[in-house]
């Protein structure tokens, strides 16, 4: 009867050791996998920002690019597309702040896709709706290649009204 308990308790052990590999696996797997977001995947509504570089060229590059306008019910998805200028540049910062509407907030979604659809970062908001702050960030750590195209995308979760929103993107070293 023991023996019989030992080997039910270390075929449990065994079972969950490969169940967790397996599981982990999966998870790597998802992301790895992930299919372009269809709600990104047209461009000819994106519009083209322009920013400017400052800092000195190869030792602390930044170049930022503004952007801003409103999201309504009749266009529920914003588009902004920028390139990545002459310099050495490391990562995307992308800050957006929105607005309140008659004192509700609205639900927005901020995306980093780059030029193949593929979401390399993205804020849904808070969790729990009553700690919304109107803010939304992503980063995107990697090296970047001169004249790769990048989006901001900001979508509409849910809208207390046309919610006007701006933000900022800046590539550094």
């Amino acid at each position: 009867m023991r023996r019989t308990f030992l080997i039910g308790i270390a075929a449990l052990f065994v079972l969950l050791c490969i169940g967790g590999v397996s599981a982990e696996g999966m998870a790597e797997l998802a992301v790895c996998t992930q299919p372009s977001s269809p709600d990104v995947s047209d461009t000819t509504d994106a519009e083209v920002l322009s920013g400017e570089s400052s800092g000195e060229i190869g030792i602390r590059d930044v170049a930022t690019f503004p952007f801003g306008s409103t999201i309504t019910e009749s266009q529920p998805s914003r588009t902004f597309q920028f390139a990545v200028p002459s310099g050495v540049y490391n990562s995307i910062q992308v800050d957006m702040k929105f607005y309140r509407v008659d004192g509700e907030w609205s639900d927005l979604r901020l995306k980093l896709v780059d030029s193949n659809n593929r979401i390399l970062a993205q804020d849904d908001g808070p969790w729990i709706p009553f700690t919304e702050n109107g803010e939304r960030h992503v980063r995107y750590d990697q090296r970047l290649q001169e004249g790769d195209i990048y989006r901001v995308v900001v979508e509409k979760i849910s809208l207390a009204g046309d919610t006007w929103f701006d933000g900022t993107v800046k590539l550094q070293t």
